[in-house]
Parts: structure tokens; C-alpha cells; sequence
């Protein structure tokens, strides 16, 4: 008897919730960017000449690459319901792409908020 309880397919049930785990923390980004317009909120701050600043094109980079993903989750799942044989490892890979986005996701907005604390602390001071 196996130690972990399967689906009617097969794949352990673990990888399962693993899936809906990763498919749902990948959708909180996803869903941030499409709801809260940060596409148009980045649209003034182009230089006069139609480009934008690097630290502003990266967010909404990242905003495109976790939308991609979440397609990725959804389709790696797919992928392990249709074959179960190599579903697993679509399933674990799947799950190390999107942690491995959202660590470097994390890192960059860490970076952008400390800069903004920055700038805020300098506008602040009083030039004596």
C-alpha cells in the first residue's frame, strides 16, 4: 500500500495540492498587474522621447512574465492529468520555474522599495 493517497490518474494527491498551491501564488501577481492598470500607471513616466526608465520597464516585464506563467502552471497541469507518467516531473518543474521567478520577483521589489525609501527620506531633509 502506498503512503500517499492518488487521484483516480494515478498522480499522488501531494502534487495535487502542491499544483493548485503554485498556480495560485503565481496568480496573485498575475492578478495584481491586470486589475490594478500598472501597465497605464508606468505610461507617464516615458522620457520625452518614447522610452522608459530601465527600473520601470523591468516591473512591467515581470508583470508580463508572471501572466506567461501562470499559462505554464495551467498547462503543466494539464500536461500531468493527460499523462500521468510524466506528469510529475512537470508538475516539479513547473514548481521550481515559479519559485524561482518569485524569488527574483520578490528580490527586485525589495530593491525598487528601498530605493523609493530612499528617495523619500532624501526629499525630507532640510537643506540647511
Amino acid at each position: 500500500m502506498s503512503e500517499f493517497r492518488t487521484g483516480e490518474d494515478g498522480t499522488p494527491t501531494h502534487l495535487w495540492i502542491l499544483w493548485w498551491v503554485v498556480l495560485l501564488c503565481n496568480a496573485v501577481p498575475a492578478w495584481f498587474h491586470w486589475t490594478q492598470g500598472i501597465y497605464e500607471l508606468l505610461e507617464p513616466f516615458r522620457y520625452p522621447w518614447g522610452l522608459m526608465p530601465v527600473m520601470l520597464l523591468a516591473l512591467h516585464s515581470f508583470g508580463e512574465v508572471s501572466c506567461y506563467l501562470l499559462f505554464w502552471v495551467a498547462l503543466s497541469g494539464f500536461i500531468a492529468k493527460m499523462r500521468p507518467r510524466v506528469g510529475k516531473f512537470w508538475l516539479a518543474g513547473s514548481t521550481v520555474l515559479v519559485l524561482g521567478f518569485q524569488a527574483i520577483y520578490a528580490a527586485y521589489l525589495a530593491f525598487m522599495l528601498k530605493g523609493a525609501i530612499e528617495e523619500i527620506l532624501r526629499l525630507g531633509e532640510s537643506p540647511v
